[in-house]
């Protein structure tokens, strides 16, 4: 079978966005930035909606986002805990902050990171059940806007988000966006003087979201503990930097290390947080707490992914079953059809 061309472009925002996502990580003032943290998650939900594929029927749908998203969240999940836990008994400490069923009670678990691969998980499953009732875009938006509401009011209620599917539930029209994107020629276009067109209007909304009253707060917060906010601004805002930036990748095409993190974005989303609190943990053993030191957080986040080239190449040929590089059930469900 002849091999499936990728887009370059896809790669290098894919590598813009996990980026992104490690700096947040390793650098809590970044987090205060709403322009920057409004669009690095819409973003990935946008660009895995862009790949969405039915395989033939629910079941084949399920055995494959199953190897791909949920094995590697258990996967990790098991992980992190052992070694949480060995770290728990070789320093002693005097009170255990995580338990291994942190993820049942909607609280901060080891990893945390690894709540995208569940979120983006239900999200595969619940917009498949949508494109099983209707092939009309209109009436899989009208869907995903009241899945949408429903994430949000469960939000406002201040209801438990039972395994992130509140959040799945807000960020649905991400994931649908991608499917709105990918159902027009941007995708294989190259770079035009429309896409200039649209570049200065996503601009011109960013702006006039992020200019509007601050209480109208524009982050959406993932774990579905909104503060407050206008549902509409943060979609708006959102959507209009994914846009641009999707934009500014298809204008560049190619970052050679970072279209290979994107490449392997789901092995950095994994690693980066084991790699994160063993530095920090060590550098606070030997020489104090440098947590509000700026040139720390940069040193901090250049060590990650510079180790990710030899983090991404390990995880392929050791791990590949729980970071999305091979099928475990799927090899598993044709071993046996065949036997």
């Amino acid at each position: 079978m002849e091999k499936k061309e990728r887009i370059e472009y896809i790669d290098l925002a894919k590598g813009i966005c996990i980026l992104m996502v490690v700096a947040v990580h390793v650098a809590p003032e970044i987090a205060g930035l709403t322009w920057f943290t409004s669009f690095r998650m819409p973003l990935y939900f946008c660009l895995s909606g862009m790949f969405f594929k039915q395989y033939g029927g629910f079941s084949s749908f399920l055995i494959k986002k199953t190897d791909k998203l949920l094995i590697p969240f258990l996967g990790w999940y098991l992980i992190s805990y052992l070694i949480y836990y060995i770290r728990v008994l070789a320093i002693g400490e005097p009170e255990i902050q995580f338990h291994i069923s942190d993820i049942f009670y909607d609280k901060d678990f080891y990893n945390l990171p690894l709540w995208f691969l569940l979120s983006l998980f239900w999200c595969n499953i619940i917009y498949c059940i949508i494109a099983s009732i209707s092939s009309s875009r209109i009436t899989q938006g009208i869907l995903v806007l009241c899945f949408a509401s429903l994430g949000w009011v469960l939000s406002y209620s201040g209801l438990i988000n039972f395994l992130f599917v509140g959040t799945s539930l807000t960020c649905l029209p991400f994931f649908y966006m991608g499917q709105l994107i990918v159902s027009t020629s941007f995708v294989k276009n190259k770079y035009a003087k429309r896409d200039s067109i649209i570049s200065g209007i996503c601009v011109a909304l960013a702006i006039v979201c992020l200019t509007v009253p601050k209480e109208t707060i524009h982050v959406l917060f993932f774990k579905n503990t909104i503060i407050s906010g206008n549902p509409v601004m943060v979609y708006i805002l959102a959507a209009s930097l994914v846009v641009l930036l999707l934009n500014i990748c298809k204008y560049i095409g190619k970052i050679p290390y970072v279209s290979f993190l994107g490449r392997y974005s789901i092995i950095v989303l994994v690693t980066h947080g084991l790699i994160n609190n063993i530095i920090n943990r060590s550098v606070r053993h030997l020489i104090g707490d440098p947590s509000q030191e700026a040139a720390f957080h940069i040193l901090l986040f250049v060590i990650i992914i510079g180790s990710m080239s030899l983090v991404i190449p390990f995880c392929k040929k050791f791990l590949g079953y729980i970071t999305a590089q091979k099928n475990l059930i799927e090899e598993k469900f044709y071993s046996l059809s065949y036997q």
